[in-house]
C-alpha cells in the first residue's frame, strides 16, 4: 500500500479505466466530419455555460438566516408593492392630533408582526425606526407630508402604509 491507501492494482484499473474514457471520447469525436469538430465543442460549451446559469440561478444566496435563490429572491418576493407607493390606507397607522404647525401629533401603530423591524418616515427627511406602539412628531412648517410605514425584511424595505398629510 501506498500513502494514499490504493495498491498498485488499484492505481492502474484508474489509469486503465481513464484511458479508456479518452479514446471513446477520440472515437466519438473523430467521427465526426471535420466541420462538425467545432460545432460539437461549441455545444459542449454552451451546454457547460447553461448549467452553470443554472446553478448560480438556482443555488441559495444570502446569510445563513434569510437564504433563497436567485429566482426565488427575483420572482417570488414577499411583497409585490411597489416601494415608493403613492396611497396605501391601512389599519396599521392612525394619526391623531391637530394638523397644524408646531402642534405635536401621535402617531399610533397597531397590528404590526413582532417578526419584522419598522420603519416610520414622516415626510419631513424624519426617518425613524418603530421602537414603541406609539410616537409623537411636530412639523414646524405648513406643507404635504407623505406618511410611510415601512415593513424591513431580510435588509428590504416594503412600504405597507402610505397616506399624505396636510399640515397648515
Amino acid at each position: 500500500m501506498n500513502s494514499r491507501g490504493q495498491t498498485h492494482l488499484e492505481k492502474t484499473e484508474g489509469v486503465r479505466s481513464a484511458n479508456q474514457r479518452i479514446s471513446t471520447f477520440r472515437k466519438v469525436f473523430s467521427s465526426l466530419p471535420a466541420r462538425s469538430n467545432d460545432n460539437f465543442l461549441l455545444l459542449v460549451l454552451f451546454m457547460m455555460g447553461l448549467s452553470g446559469f443554472a446553478y448560480i440561478f438556482t443555488a441559495p444566496l444570502g446569510i445563513e438566516n434569510a437564504k433563497a435563490s436567485l429566482f426565488d429572491k427575483i420572482f417570488k418576493g414577499e411583497s409585490r408593492e411597489s416601494m415608493t407607493s403613492d396611497f396605501i390606507k391601512s389599519n396599521l397607522l392612525n394619526i391623531v392630533g391637530d394638523k397644524a404647525v408646531n402642534s405635536p401629533m401621535l402617531f399610533s401603530l397597531q397590528g404590526l408582526s413582532t417578526d419584522y423591524d419598522y420603519e416610520i418616515n414622516f415626510g419631513d427627511k424624519c426617518i425613524l425606526p418603530t421602537l414603541n406602539e406609539q410616537v409623537m412628531h411636530t412639523y414646524h412648517s405648513p406643507g404635504t407630508y407623505k406618511i410611510e410605514l415601512k415593513k424591513i425584511s431580510r435588509g428590504n424595505a416594503y412600504t405597507v402604509h402610505c397616506e399624505y398629510l396636510n399640515i397648515q
